[in-house]
């Protein structure tokens, strides 16, 4: 999954949410996957939106919109 990502915890859903960073084998490009962790079972699941955002690292505004769930 990568390196340099951003993490926000979805409290609405109880699920973890990380989104970018870099690929695998350092100095990697930017990638825009999202992927959702269930703390409950401790698996991940890859998401894969119409609308993906550009890739991003070091993105650590983000923040969850609960009211939007996004």
């Amino acid at each position: 999954m990568g390196y340099e990502a951003a993490l926000v915890y979805d409290s609405v859903h109880q699920r973890v949410i990380r989104w970018g960073g870099h690929n695998q084998g350092g100095g990697g490009e930017q990638n825009a996957e999202t992927w959702v962790l269930d703390p409950a079972t401790m698996k991940w699941e890859l998401k894969e939106p119409n609308r993906s955002p550009p890739g991003v690292c070091c993105a650590q505004q983000n923040v969850f919109d609960p009211t939007w769930g996004a």
